[in-house]
């Protein structure tokens, strides 16, 4: 599982996933603002503490991490 993960593994959309995403997303999936949408949770279900300065070093080492690794593969 971690390396589908790690892998950014992405399965065959089928009439099945395009179901799911209709009946649990409350807006269109294509439409989800999935930065913004990272951290939202219910506060009954919501564990840790939001301090501003944590979100934002989250924020900018998702980014980077992730432009990094996209020109890492790029000089491969």
């Amino acid at each position: 599982m971690a390396y589908l993960y790690g892998k950014k593994f992405v399965g065959p959309i089928t009439d099945l996933i395009l179901q799911l995403r209709d009946e649990l997303y409350n807006q269109p999936y294509e439409e989800v603002d999935w930065n913004k949408a990272r951290h939202l949770c219910l506060k009954v279900t919501d564990c840790s503490y939001k301090f501003f300065h944590v979100i934002f070093i989250n924020s900018l080492d998702h980014q980077f991490l992730d432009g990094l690794a996209f020109a890492a593969c790029m000089s491969l």
